[in-house]
């Protein structure tokens, strides 16, 4: 490290520059990855969610209930 802060390479003694974690375009992109994904994902937990709730009985008037018997 220099007088002035700066951080220096130990072995050749270039400057390090500070880079950023994630681009500007990367974040987009990651965004655009999101919206593309989402609607699949709530699916799955949709079907699957509906695959763990029995179903007794999905009609509620009783000539469903007659017809059943």
């Amino acid at each position: 490290m220099r007088s002035d802060g700066t951080l220096v390479c130990g072995l050749c003694g270039d400057p390090l520059l500070k880079k950023v974690l994630v681009k500007p375009t990367q974040f987009f992109a990651l965004v655009a990855i999101l919206a593309f994904i989402a609607p699949l994902i709530i699916m799955i937990i949709t079907f699957i969610n509906g695959q763990k709730k029995p179903t007794q009985s999905q009609y509620n008037s009783p000539i469903a209930s007659l017809i059943k018997d």
